[in-house]
């Protein structure tokens, strides 16, 4: 019988993305709420939009340490923020996928490098 008792430890980065989002937040009110439990700078709170320059109801976070996102990850993974009642999915992500994500809102605005 296969298990995952054998599972391979999981190493987490200093950066979490935010799924399902309320269209209407911001980046100040996101800070607020992950900053009741680990600090983190507010211009490392990342809000994603989509080729029409709408909120996409995705953000990233960047943290100092790994240890940081990890309690943001285990406290606010699938709660709700603000008044609405969506949850927010949090996922582990790379510095790549950030550095993408931002690259490629770039070029929706034009600035191109």
């Amino acid at each position: 019988m296969l298990g995952f008792a054998n599972k391979t430890p999981y190493s987490m980065s200093s950066i979490l993305k935010l799924n399902g989002l309320p269209f209407k937040i911001t980046s100040a009110e996101i800070h607020d709420w992950i900053s009741e439990l680990s600090e983190v700078d507010a211009e490392k709170v990342h809000m994603i939009s989509n080729r029409q320059g709408l909120a996409s109801g995705q953000a990233y976070v960047e943290f100092k340490d790994k240890s940081q996102s990890k309690t943001v990850l285990e406290a606010c993974d699938e709660k709700t923020i603000g008044n609405s009642n969506r949850y927010v999915k949090m996922i582990d992500a790379t510095e790549q996928e950030l550095k993408w994500q931002l690259k490629r809102q770039d070029l929706f605005k034009g600035r191109v490098e």
